[in-house]
């Protein structure tokens, strides 16, 4: 059936490109050619605004047009041959869209524009321009479920679903909030009004059945609804977040143990139906393809860093953000509250931490800042919690505490009056070990944000923290002296057990930055890996829980240039060096969005597509990561993240070109981009019938109209693997 169906695409596909090219034939005053030819062309840009990989070959194919027909104003026997191939990475589908070749009309070497064998004389002082769609996006839609994170197993079915609006839609009273998540959803994507019905009410067709049940029979398999055939067989289910999802032509089966597996399976359906929807404007009836799913997440963690310090982000973006962790299900939002440069939680017992901390003077004698109130923080971490996504705070300690200690300098070892800062960096004014006004302090801060936080974890920091001030503190000194500690590296785990043996007594537990370590591991503490894998690895062996965040995978502030979708792609949160036992402490990993560099305005486009990666890493933990069948589903997410108003950026570093033109017909084409994997190829059939190919540092065409004959196109591929795997 899909064979048949891409074969009919491609056949249509090829139709449209024959009437195109067709459709371009014409004999026009130049003057009127160059206007119409621009004004194509920007219409193209116009169209790809809202994705950048697609807008930016429109606007390649822009800047080399525009050379080209200022060339034409002098000489009027060129034509022009836009030619970009685009190869899927299953080989099944090539798309043309803008690159442009110049080069003198020659009578003897008529163009062929599709390789067909057919001549196409182009002899008299005219011109020949062919732009072709950028069709990327609808055709991949041809293809099957492009779901992200994959489902861990996935088999398709015989038969089609269709949702129209007489699709009834119940739930059992398990998971009715779950149910009801999605029918708001299904109401804002079509206009409709639907109601979700009782599971008394179940007719035995046309119906979405939403059950959250736990109980099993002999086997250990989910006592399901009595419908026939294969909607009855469903795998054993063990973890709160399992799933299994049946479509099937009489109706769709979404099944788990709990509400938390019902919600994700909810997302999963969501995926299935175009993106459209997200913008409200799924048109039905839609088909669906018989599918049985069985799905549940390889890590327990699986979680994205947000820094509201260094830049201040709204609630509502918080919020936003939120739903996307969900749609992708990812299920922790570990949010960093304290920092250097502005303290964003509200605390009653200390105001002047909001009133001053949370402010900072910029170098051009701006004021800049923000926090949360708790009102506002209550509501965030009760929406967090209706989509499943647990919100760890940091509040941290012993050092990056400059906005504390600017409110209350009696928190530091000098107890002088600084500011807070202005500038990124590591910096020696920490809170001071040696007074035990400073605990009291941290005790009551961490009293409010448990109220506020149900999470098990409190972060607590723990990195960067210079021991220069506790050097010099007499206080510190005799902290140390009097807990028989060696050194800083001890107070500092001295420090950091006291806070953790504060926070049993309010059931909380802490996760701290791999430097907690330093001084010996604090009883209990979970340890998140950021510099590297070894500290990670080390904690694991020493049985503790382990996050892993390491730079070269998961700093998504970081450019492509050194971290790209590939490489977050090849990421394996557990170290080759654990036993059985030990990687069952590697919870999960963490993708951090520290935003130094990354205002509000600047996420989405480093946070997406990086963080697909991330997800499927995460959930379904792939022994063979296939990056060119994931590389195609991201290509497909683009549009629905258009839709839900996510600035998404390039999966890699563009490769960028400058072209000069000469009137002989010589074009030089310069690659820009230095980095690794950069490569330009151009490729055709030579007048021997030899294949002639040019892949160097610079790239000189004189002899293009030899690989424009009657076997084959020229065929460029520029823009190395964010559009070609």
């Amino acid at each position: 059936m899909f064979k048949l169906i891409r074969l009919i695409f491609k056949i249509a596909f090829a139709i449209f490109i024959a009437l195109l090219v067709l459709a371009f034939f014409t004999n026009p005053d130049m003057e009127e050619f160059k206007k119409e030819a621009r004004e194509q062309l920007n219409s193209k840009v116009n169209e790809q605004t809202n994705n950048p990989a697609l807008s930016y070959i429109a606007e390649m194919g822009l800047e080399f047009t525009d050379q080209i027909l200022e060339k034409m104003t002098t000489r009027k026997n060129y034509y022009i041959c836009s030619v970009y191939s685009i190869s899927l990475p299953d080989g099944d589908y090539k798309f043309l869209g803008a690159f442009h070749t110049f080069v003198p009309l020659q009578e003897k070497n008529p163009l062929d524009i599709l390789g067909q064998g057919k001549r196409t004389a182009m002899i008299k002082s005219r011109v020949l321009f062919l732009v072709m769609a950028l069709m990327l996006s609808h055709a991949l839609h041809s293809q099957a479920y492009q779901i992200i994170p994959e489902p861990a197993d996935m088999t398709i079915g015989h038969g089609l679903f269709e949702f129209n609006e007489k699709t009834v839609f119940i739930t059992d009273d398990n998971c009715k909030k779950e149910a009801q998540f999605f029918v708001d959803w299904f109401n804002h994507a079509t206009g409709l009004q639907v109601k979700l019905l009782g599971e008394d009410q179940r007719p035995t067709e046309n119906f979405v059945l939403f059950r959250a049940s736990r109980e099993f029979d002999s086997q250990q398999k989910l006592l399901m609804p009595k419908m026939p055939g294969d909607l009855n067989k469903v795998p054993p289910l063990d973890n709160h977040e399992d799933y299994t999802m049946q479509v099937d032509a009489r109706g769709i089966i979404i099944s788990s143990p709990y509400n938390t597996g019902v919600f994700y399976a909810c997302q999963t359906l969501r995926q299935m139906l175009p993106a459209s929807a997200e913008k409200g404007l799924l048109r039905l009836p839609i088909q669906l393809t018989a599918v049985t799913i069985r799905d549940k997440p390889a890590f327990k963690h699986r979680g994205m860093l947000l820094d509201c310090c260094r830049h201040f982000m709204t609630a509502e973006f918080v919020k936003r953000y939120i739903d996307l962790l969900a749609l992708y299900k990812m299920n922790v939002l570990h949010w960093h509250l304290t920092e250097d440069q502005g303290w964003r939680i509200q605390i009653d017992a200390y105001p002047e931490l909001t009133k001053v901390g949370a402010w900072r003077k910029e170098a051009d004698g701006s004021t800049y800042g923000g926090f949360y109130t708790k009102a506002e923080i209550r509501d965030i971490v009760a929406y967090a919690t209706s989509r499943n996504v647990t919100i760890i705070p940091e509040i941290e300690l012993p050092g990056h505490s400059v906005a504390a200690i600017a409110a209350y300098p009696w928190l530091s070892c000098t107890q002088q009056k600084i500011e807070v800062e202005n500038e990124w960096g590591v910096f020696k004014d920490i809170y001071c070990a040696g007074n035990d006004s400073t605990f009291i302090f941290l005790e009551t801060v961490l009293s409010e944000v448990c109220e506020l936080f149900p999470s098990k974890y409190i972060h607590i920091g723990g990195d960067e923290a210079p021991k220069f001030r506790w050097e010099q503190c007499a206080k510190c000194q005799k902290r140390i002296h009097d807990h028989a500690l060696k050194n800083e590296a001890e107070l500092q785990t001295w420090f950091i057990e006291r806070i953790a043996s504060f926070l049993k007594t309010k059931e909380k537990e802490i996760i701290g930055w791999d430097e907690i370590l330093e001084g010996g591991i604090p009883a209990g503490a979970a340890i998140q890996s950021w510099r590297g894998m070894e500290g990670g690895e080390k904690a694991a062996k020493a049985e503790h829980d382990v996050v892993m965040s390491p730079t070269s995978h998961c700093y998504f502030d970081y450019g492509l240039e050194s971290t790209d979708l590939r490489e977050v792609y090849t990421f394996d949160p557990i170290p080759d060096g654990l036993n059985n036992l030990e990687r069952q402490r590697i919870l999960g990993a963490e993708c951090n969005m520290w935003s130094e560099h990354a205002p509000q305005q600047l996420v989405d486009s480093k946070m997406f597509p990086r963080i697909l990666a991330m997800s499927e890493v995460l959930w379904k933990y792939p022994e063979q990561r296939n990056y060119d069948a994931f590389f195609a589903r991201v290509l497909t997410h683009y549009e629905r993240l258009d839709h839900l108003g996510v600035t998404a950026g390039f999966p890699s570093v563009p490769a960028r070109v400058t072209t000069e033109m000469k009137l002989n017909g010589e074009m030089t084409i310069v690659p820009q981009s230095s980095f690794h994997g950069v490569q330009l190829t151009i490729e055709g059939y030579g007048k021997d019938g030899q294949v002639k190919k040019f892949g160097a540092d610079q790239v000189i065409l004189r002899e293009i109209p030899c690989g424009l004959n009657s076997k084959q196109p020229l065929e460029t591929n520029l823009m190395t693997n964010q559009l070609r795997a």
